[in-house]
């Protein structure tokens, strides 16, 4: 099972999505959960809305760090903007680091799976909770 988890990019936490079942590439779980289709509307409302993201949502926005070519080497603009995004992007990990501490989370769900969406919805709202005082 896999979550997909969006943040602010002052590290509060918007949103988690329901699980995908089965071992999915980050992308195409993206694109089970819907939020593949939201980023795409919000990249054509504007320059107001910037999805940052790893290396494997390359496909749905421009904002990843820049991998490494094939035999080659990083250019020293290639080092900035990756150093630029990871920057950004350190306080959107914090957020999943804060997620995986419920343990409910990060030891492995033993209930039964149609229970596990409201787990997830559960702990959700116990972190927008958390965030909230």
């Amino acid at each position: 099972m896999g979550l997909q988890v969006a943040a602010f990019r002052d590290g509060r936490l918007a949103d988690v999505s329901s699980p995908v079942r089965g071992s999915r590439h980050d992308s195409r779980a993206l694109e089970e959960v819907g939020w593949a289709e939201q980023i795409t509307q919000a990249r054509r409302a504007g320059p107001l809305i910037a999805v940052i993201a790893d290396t494997a949502y390359i496909k749905h926005t421009r904002l990843t760090p820049r991998k490494k070519p094939r035999g080659g080497h990083r250019t020293s603009q290639d080092k900035q903007w990756n150093h630029r995004i990871s920057s950004m992007r350190a306080p959107i990990e914090r957020t999943i680091a804060l997620l995986k501490q419920w343990r409910i989370l990060s030891t492995g769900y033993r209930g039964r799976l149609t229970e596990l969406p409201s787990v997830i919805h559960m702990v959700t709202n116990l972190e927008f909770y958390r965030q909230a005082t």
